[in-house]
């Protein structure tokens, strides 16, 4: 018995193997040229032929002759149905040329971007327009910048250095939070 389960188990990954194979020639890009589409049937295992035993016969000759019709008992088994490929549910329902892109198409027939957030709903909060940081006029980063700002590659370095040195300039020390508030943060 678990020979035969073994068998079958075997039977079922080849049979899986190969409709992945099937199916990965049908979805991969159509870089190639457009493909027909492969017919995607699962062959069903033969069922295995089970055969009752046969009825102890009342005849005592011994002998075996060709015209015995005790096997014309047993009907021949039926054959199983071929799967139609058309009502396969596996068969795929649309062609392999058409593709369908994620933004999709507008009323003038343009193509579209993808956009998660409609920018049209959105309203943006005052004091958030622009993320820019605005330092204080004595702040030490601005004096930096306004140092060595101009400078590129070895000569920055250079003047980097130099600015490490002397840190006379530091600006005032303010332990103010220039953070945005949002109204949740108050709960």
């Amino acid at each position: 018995m678990d020979g035969e389960v073994a068998r079958r188990v075997t039977q079922f990954i080849e049979q899986l193997t190969t409709l992945h194979k099937q199916l990965s020639e049908f979805t991969a890009p159509a870089a190639s040229g457009a493909k027909k589409p492969p017919n995607l049937t699962i062959k069903k295992p033969a069922a295995p032929v089970v055969r009752a035993a046969a009825p102890p016969s009342d005849d005592d000759s011994s002998s075996d002759s060709s015209s015995d019709s005790s096997d014309d008992d047993h009907p021949p088994p039926a054959k199983a149905p071929k799967l139609n490929p058309a009502a396969s549910p596996l068969t795929p329902t649309t062609p392999a040329s058409q593709h369908f892109s994620i933004g999709g198409v507008n009323e003038h027939g343009e193509k579209q971007r993808f956009q998660r957030v409609d920018s049209s709903r959105v309203k943006i909060l005052q004091g958030l327009e622009h993320n820019d940081y605005i330092a204080p006029e004595d702040d030490f980063a601005q004096k930096a910048h306004a140092k060595v700002g101009g400078y590129t590659g070895k000569m920055f370095r250079k003047e980097k250095t130099k600015g490490k040195r002397s840190t006379y300039m530091c600006g005032e020390i303010t332990s103010a939070s220039r953070s945005f508030k949002y109204d949740s943060d108050s709960d």
